[in-house]
């Protein structure tokens, strides 16, 4: 995430919480920075908008964090939810259906369509937790090949094991 979403962000936060103050301290800014430097602007920005709307008290980097992987959560709550509506719709009888989601699926690919458009009333809470953390880890390696392929993080990564000392190598 670059700077200024996070002051966008920061300074959303020091608006509605009279306590909290992060931007005129450095030290403070710095750790913010480095906390969320692997985030998404978008992500952090709704992030802050989403705890904004549901906290009275000020905010810590935990709080934020937690936002956010609800927020990565919640594509894959949305997903089962397209999948409950297609077995309801007794769209499973006739085989898998197609999504508009890659992602989802990918993650149908783990079950039969059987096994789906039959599912118990009493089974649904086991297969809706299987399913989440199926399709969250889908959706992490599917940004995987795009770093592997990257030529910029080659070159970053390139001479890394080459420096080592004699001592480590053995």
């Amino acid at each position: 995430m670059n700077k200024k979403a996070l002051l966008i962000g920061l300074a959303m936060l020091e608006d509605a919480y009279e306590n909290f103050d992060v931007i005129k301290h450095e030290r403070k800014l710095k750790l913010w920075q480095t906390m969320f430097q692997d985030v998404g602007e978008d992500k952090f920005l709704d992030a802050i908008q989403a705890y904004i709307n549901s906290s009275v008290y000020s905010p810590t980097i935990a709080a934020i964090k937690t936002l956010i992987r609800e927020g990565q959560e919640g594509d894959a709550v949305t997903a089962w939810e397209e999948v409950r509506q297609a077995i309801k719709q007794g769209r499973f009888y006739r085989g898998m259906p197609e999504f508009d989601d890659p992602i989802l699926n990918k993650t149908l690919k783990g079950w039969s369509f059987d096994e789906l458009g039959l599912m118990k009333t009493e089974e649904a809470g086991i297969f809706r937790s299987q399913f989440i953390k199926a399709y969250n880890s889908n959706k992490e390696r599917a940004w995987r090949p795009a770093l592997r392929n990257n030529e910029e993080m080659k070159k970053l990564t390139s001479g890394l094991f080459k420096e080592l000392p004699r001592e480590v190598e053995q």
